[in-house]
Parts: C-alpha cells; sequence; structure tokens
C-alpha cells in the first residue's frame, strides 16, 4: 500500500487522506446550499417589495385622478353657473344671477354633496376603482349689496368670488391611498389680459437679459436675441452683448425669431433661445386677453365721455373776479367749503386742509396744489379744463381723497378728472381715479389708490417709485405710449400698464422692477445683467461709443457665465407678476373702493393654482 508524508513527516495512508478531503467537500457543498437559500430569500422579498410598490404607486395614481375628477367636476359646475349668468342681458342682474345660482340656498355645496354621493355609488356598485369626495373649504366675494351701490360704468367695480375646493381621491383595490388636491378659483369681471406680467397683441422682443416671473402671452412672434439695445451716438443704435432672456413662467406665441436672422423661424421654442436662469415651458392653451372696452371704445373715447359726464356736474356758480394773483383755498384762502364751487378763468391755488363738501370745477384756467395740501372732497369731484396742450392744466402735490356718504342710492362716479396736461409730482397720494385727456407726467415717488386713465402718452422719467407704500398695484391705462426714457435711476413700481400703443422699456443705464404687469400694442424689452459686488457702471461704458475706435476693438460683457454666477446674477430690467391681483378687490369681505380695474361684460372662471399632498 502506497504511504505518502503528511506534513510533519508522517507516513498517510491513502484511504486516510481520501476521508479527509471527503469531508472538507462536503462542508463547502452546504455552505453553497445555505448561500443559495439566502440569495434565493433576497430575491423573493425584493419581488415581493417590488410587486407592493407597484400596487402601491398605482393606487396612488388612481387616488390621484380620482382627486382630479373630483376638482373638474366642480370646475365644470361654477362654469356652468357663470355661463347662466352670462346669458343675462343687464351688467348687475347678471353678476347677480351668478350670485343666487351659486350663493343661495348653498347651491354650490348641495352641488358638491351631490358629486359626494354619486362617486360612493359607484363606488359601491363595482363601477369604479376608488371614490373621491370634494368639499368647499372656503369662499369669498359674497359682496353684491355692496357692488349694487357703486357707481355703473366701464370700467367697473369688478365683481370677484373665490373658491377654495377641496378633493380627497381615495383608491380602491390594492392598498389604499388617498390623494388630497386644493384648488383656488376665482369668477370675476376683471379683463384677462390682466392674468399676466407680460403680454401684448402684436410681436414681443426681448433683447438681452430682461427678467420675468409668469406667464408670458405673445400674440405676434416672440423675438429674441442677446444683445441688449440702447441710444448711443444721436441717431445711431447700438447693442451690448449679454445674456439671452429669463421667463420662469409659461409662454405662448405665433411663432419665434432671432432678431437679425429673419430667415431664422422655428416652428417652436428651444433651450437655447433663453439663459439657464429661467427657461419657460410652453403652453398653447393659454387664452388670448379680451379687448380693454367690450363695447368697441377706444381709451380715447371712453376719457372723453367721462369728462363730458363730469362737466354737466351741477355747481353752485362762483365766479372769481380776476386778479393776477389767482384764487386760493386752504389756509392762505377760504378755509371750508360748503356745497360745489365753480371758477372760471383763474389760477387757482389749494394749500392746508380743504375739506370740501361737494364739487369743485376750475373752466379754462389752471389749478395747483401745493406740499404739504390735504384736499378731501365728500360726494364731489374735481373737474379742470384747460385748452393749452403746451402748458400744464393741473400741477398736483399733496394729497386728494376721494370719499363717498354711503347710502341706498348708487351715487355719481367720483373723480378727478383734467382735460388738459397733467403732472404728478413727487409726495402725491391720491384715494380714488384719475381721469386725463392729454399728456401726464409722474416725478419721483407717488402712492395711488385707484386707477389712472390717460388719453395721452405718460411720461416716467423722473419717477422713482410707485405705490411702494402700499399693499395695492396702481392700474394706469394709456392710449399712448410709457416713456421711461433718458432715466439713470433706480424705478420701482408696483403697478399694471395697458397701453393701446407700443411699450419700450430699459433696464441698461438704468433699474426698473416691476410687480404687477406690462400690456401693449408691440413690446420690446431690453436689459443687461449685472453681478452682485461687481457692478459695471454701463452709462461710462455706453459714452466710450462715442469713440469710433472704442467702438469697432472694444466688446462690454455685462452678463457673466450664469453656470458660474447664477446666484449672484440679477437683471436690471425685473417684471414680476402680482399674484395677489385679485384678491385685492376681496378686502374686508366687500368691493375695494376706489380701486378700478378695466371689466369685461362676461364673468370669466379662473382656476389660480391647484396644490396637492
Amino acid at each position: 500500500m502506497c504511504q505518502m508524508p503528511d506534513r510533519h513527516g508522517r507516513k498517510q495512508t491513502a484511504a486516510a487522506l481520501l476521508k479527509s478531503e471527503r469531508g472538507a467537500a462536503l462542508l463547502l457543498a452546504m455552505l453553497v446550499v445555505i448561500v443559495l437559500t439566502m440569495l434565493g430569500l433576497l430575491l423573493l422579498d425584493i419581488l415581493r417589495n417590488s410587486f407592493g410598490q407597484v400596487a402601491a404607486s398605482e393606487a396612488n395614481v388612481q387616488a390621484e385622478a380620482l382627486a382630479q375628477k373630483g376638482l373638474d367636476e366642480a370646475v365644470s359646475f361654477i362654469r356652468q353657473a357663470a355661463n347662466d349668468g352670462n346669458n343675462q342681458a343687464d351688467d348687475r342682474s347678471r353678476s347677480l344671477k351668478f350670485h343666487q345660482a351659486l350663493f343661495v340656498g348653498s347651491k354650490l355645496k348641495d352641488r358638491l354633496n351631490d358629486l359626494n354621493a354619486r362617486s360612493l355609488e359607484a363606488q359601491s356598485s363595482g363601477q369604479t376603482r376608488g371614490y373621491y369626495t370634494v368639499s368647499l373649504l372656503a369662499s369669498s366675494g359674497d359682496n353684491q349689496e355692496e357692488r349694487l351701490k357703486m357707481p355703473l360704468m366701464t370700467p367697473d367695480y369688478p365683481y370677484v368670488a373665490k373658491f377654495a375646493i377641496q378633493s380627497e381621491g381615495i383608491s380602491g383595490n390594492g392598498p389604499n391611498s388617498k390623494v388630497t388636491k386644493t384648488m383656488d378659483v376665482y369668477v370675476s369681471t376683471i379683463n384677462r389680459v390682466f392674468r399676466y406680467p407680460v403680454s401684448t397683441t402684436g410681436d414681443l422682443t426681448l433683447n438681452g437679459f430682461p427678467a420675468i416671473v409668469g406667464d408670458v402671452l405673445s400674440q405676434g412672434k416672440l423675438v429674441y436675441s442677446n444683445e441688449a439695445k440702447f441710444k448711443g451716438v444721436p441717431g445711431s443704435d447700438y447693442g451690448l452683448k449679454t445674456d439671452f432672456p429669463s421667463i420662469k413662467g409659461f409662454i405662448n406665441a405665433n411663432g419665434y425669431l432671432q432678431r437679425g436672422d429673419p430667415s431664422n423661424v422655428p416652428a417652436s421654442w428651444q433651450l437655447d433661445f433663453f439663459s439657464r436662469a429661467g427657461i419657460p415651458f410652453e403652453d398653447k392653451t393659454m387664452e388670448p386677453g379680451t379687448p380693454i372696452f367690450d363695447q368697441n371704445r377706444t381709451i380715447a373715447e371712453y376719457v372723453y365721455g367721462e369728462i363730458s359726464h363730469s362737466s354737466s356736474i351741477d355747481f353752485s356758480d362762483y365766479n372769481a373776479a380776476p386778479d393776477l394773483t389767482g384764487y386760493s383755498f386752504g389756509s392762505k384762502g377760504t378755509n371750508t367749503i360748503t356745497g360745489g364751487r365753480k371758477i372760471t378763468g383763474q389760477w387757482v391755488t389749494v394749500s392746508g386742509e380743504l375739506p370740501l363738501d361737494g364739487s369743485m370745477a376750475i373752466d379754462g384756467g389752471v389749478v395747483s396744489l401745493q406740499a404739504g395740501t390735504s384736499l378731501t372732497m365728500t360726494n364731489g369731484s374735481l373737474y379742470v379744463t384747460f385748452d393749452d396742450r403746451n402748458l400744464v392744466a393741473a400741477d398736483l402735490s399733496g394729497s386728494i381723497t376721494l370719499k363717498t356718504t354711503p347710502s341706498a342710492d348708487a351715487p355719481t362716479a367720483q373723480g378727478v378728472y383734467i382735460n388738459g396736461n397733467t403732472a404728478l409730482n413727487d409726495g402725491f397720494k391720491m384715494t380714488g381715479n384719475l381721469y386725463v385727456k392729454g399728456d401726464l407726467k409722474i416725478s419721483g415717488s407717488i402712492n395711488i389708490d385707484g386707477a389712472i386713465y390717460v388719453d395721452g402718452t405718460v411720461e416716467l422719467r423722473d419717477m422713482k417709485s410707485i405705490n411702494a407704500d402700499l399693499s395695492l398695484p396702481l392700474i394706469i391705462v394709456s392710449s399712448g405710449s410709457f416713456d421711461f426714457s433718458g432715466s439713470r435711476q433706480s424705478q420701482t413700481l408696483h403697478a399694471f400698464l395697458y397701453s393701446e400703443s407700443a411699450i419700450n422699456l430699459y433696464g441698461v443705464t438704468s433699474e426698473l422692477k416691476l410687480t404687477g404687469g406690462i400690456h401693449g400694442e408691440r413690446i420690446t424689452l431690453n436689459a443687461i445683467g449685472e453681478e452682485k459686488n461687481n457692478i459695471v457702471d454701463g452709462w461710462s461704458l455706453i459714452k466710450d461709443y462715442n469713440d469710433t475706435r472704442l467702438l469697432e476693438t472694444q466688446t462690454y460683457q455685462f452678463t457673466p457665465d450664469l453656470s458660474n454666477a447664477q446666484n449672484n446674477l440679477k437683471s436690471k430690467l425685473q417684471i414680476v407678476y402680482d399674484n395677489e391681483l385679485y384678491d385685492y378687490f376681496l378686502r374686508d369681505g366687500v368691493i375695494a373702493h376706489p380701486i378700478a380695474i378695466p371689466t369685461t361684460g362676461k364673468l370669466d372662471v379662473y382656476v389660480k393654482q391647484v396644490t396637492f399632498e
């Protein structure tokens, strides 16, 4: 028998050696079986969890779809109620019918209860997998009695109703899943063009780096470039290389065009049209705005009609004797006035505290409100007419407050009606609406709780801020253009600007921040960007363009690379939509007097936002 030495030199037989190797193999085989068993159990657990996750995901999708269905059903009923109201012939009865359709007898809540009952019935009969419950969390806008006391005019004080509706979707089969969605719905007569921070009936041109937060609507083409334009040498048009525009919201445009290349008209928008700071989404379902006035009237016709109406106010006749010093009211003259007053052919100065019970007309003369003046008009209006279009008919400082004594009957529309050019000076405050048949110039900082309608141009070159001290925006509607050119200071606006003409805004040598919106026949925005703590003096560089040698050899890069400096970048022209616009008309549960905004003749349903959890 063959023997082999072990490691210690001792002899082992072949049988003993074989016996030891078999034991090791058995141990190894047992270990392999254990490992495979563990892997199998792990795989089964993974498969079980995967099937559970799939089932849970399916249940979650079902629950979300059911929750959305509940919201859709609620909106459908509200739209039907609005349509029923729109079928009424009279403006007041129209909104009143809508009010009755939703509130009288808690019809909206009854409708939601019907929806819930139908959903549960379908679930119990096996017609659907899951069910939903819809509830009205809150509603506001029950202001019909207050609204009917307001003057019937166009633009009217809008009807606004807000509903917060919650829908819970509960899945049927598999693991239970619940998704809750909440929706804010507004029903109002506010013109839908005021849903956008930027909208135009023509082309929208974005040169350089203007920054827009909110949805953008262009019924013409969207023209884009990475070069901000400015006026350098008189009669010449230069540009500064910067970044592409920034839009944080949705866009809807009738085609796109790269400026300087008319042949480049992409079929749809592309990412490289915009900067990395704000790449929008395209939404072709956005609805175009309706005409600013329903009755095919222009702003000029509207302003003329309002001023003509105001001139027929029954004033107590008062004609001051002509003299060189004019006529003074307030601390330097008459301290109180009871009843209306009419003054012909005089320069009227108002100063100090002046309460006026009634109206005042200055026919063929000029009015000057001194700094520090406080003019309070109860149940009356201020009317000024001055034919010389080269001079100012109303030079306004201090403050004007229009007040209405509550009464059962709708009062005559109050306002300040100026048939001539008007200047609003630094520190001017007003509560009420202003109508100007002529040009309007705004200087310094003003605060107005109301609206301004202008048949002419609006000059804001020396303007510093509008409604910076008020939570409310200022509505400015103009038949002409808004002129911001020539300003080299920072300007802050809380306003909505509407023009029947073109609007051109610049953020190159100046800085403009607007919270609200702009709407025009055509809109052109030019802007550059600057880094914080590394501001470039744009004006000194622009002046260098007067040297043709610098023009040929120098390139000024105002906007740094967004991929490296995005957080430190700012645009010198920023337009941010005011999301609280509709809520301003629901202050204290009644119509917010005296703020006015262009309205439509029909009720409009606006789903502002949907959140879910």
